[in-house]
């Protein structure tokens, strides 16, 4: 499958980079695929989206806080409990005013998630 071959290498790839505007360009990347994927394949996008989450830099964290609502509504229930809500607890809480308005801006979303 062109997902497994091409797409989920280039998310790696760009979660991984080592420029920050790399890993901005994987946070949108996310929601796209998870649903076709194996457990597996979803079980380390979710790790690799909470470490964009919480990366060093703002603008990484405020890029992943805004593709949160989007990531989440393609995640399982259980998955959306355990690893995104305390995700979104934790940008709502984030030292940088950018990273905790888009992080509020997305609570409509994470509330109809629920």
């Amino acid at each position: 499958e062109a997902l497994l071959l091409y797409y989920v290498p280039l998310i790696r790839r760009l979660a991984g980079g080592e420029w920050f505007t790399s890993r901005i360009s994987a946070c949108s990347l996310f929601a796209a695929c998870y649903a076709r994927l194996p457990s597996d394949i979803k079980s380390e996008l979710r790790k690799l989206f909470d470490q964009l989450c919480k990366d060093d830099t703002p603008m990484v964290r405020r890029a992943a806080s805004a593709q949160l609502g989007k990531f989440g509504a393609t995640l399982e229930k259980d998955f959306l409990i355990s690893d995104i809500i305390p995700t979104y607890r934790l940008l709502a809480a984030d030292e940088q005013d950018s990273v905790r308005l888009v992080a509020v801006e997305n609570s409509s979303a994470m509330s109809r998630l629920l």
